[in-house]
């Protein structure tokens, strides 16, 4: 799947992977509010309509608060998740040095991704950013990543479990960068699964 001995630049973010979307989702809120806790503000980055909606109907069923983040901020509210569209036209600079940056998985363009972020981020709020995702997700699932499943499962891990390490950062990087360079001509789509069956060049 992903080769954990090449060399790699640094992360300048950090990864955090559970085994499945659900409790990718549970992880995500337990950082939101850990992040509350702190007297931040928690903005999780929503890159595909799908995974915006199975986080939105997850929010709702645990009555957490949040708020979706339009063209104009406002982070006033306390106790509240925000949510916001990275590739959305016309997304604000957040500001706020308190403001603690979630993203709901990884796009699967580095520079797409990367260009995302430098528009959001402001000098003042340069924290690292924290992408949550797990490995049924399609960018684990296009590198093999029932594989790793197997072996955890083997291993015990269990479903509340994540991994985090700046060898699998690292790993991710190269495989996302290795996608990056096979696709010439994006196709956007509203849909994660979509993406992949549009762009994924097949091996």
């Amino acid at each position: 799947m992903f080769s954990f001995f090449k060399k790699s630049s640094a992360p300048n973010h950090t990864d955090k992977v559970w085994k499945t979307r659900q409790a990718c989702l549970k992880g995500m809120m337990t950082e939101a509010m850990q992040a509350i806790t702190k007297n931040e503000k928690p903005v999780i980055v929503c890159w595909f309509d799908d995974r915006k909606k199975s986080l939105i109907e997850f929010l709702e069923k645990y009555n957490v608060p949040f708020m979706a983040v339009g063209d104009s901020v406002q982070l006033s509210e306390e106790k509240t998740i925000f949510l916001i569209d990275a590739l959305a036209p016309f997304n604000p600079t957040l500001k706020d040095k308190s403001i603690r940056l979630i993203a709901d998985g990884h796009y699967p363009l580095v520079e797409v991704e990367n260009k995302s972020l430098e528009k959001l981020r402001s000098t003042e709020s340069l924290a690292p950013v924290l992408f949550c995702q797990s490995l049924d997700d399609e960018l684990f699932i296009s590198f093999g990543g029932e594989k790793l499943t197997s072996l955890l499962d083997k291993l015990g891990l269990s479903e509340e479990e994540s991994l985090e390490h700046a060898m699998i950062t690292k790993s991710i990087a190269r495989a996302r960068e290795k996608l990056s360079s096979s696709v010439t001509l994006e196709v956007r789509t509203q849909n994660e699964h979509d993406w992949f069956s549009k762009n994924k060049t097949k091996s």
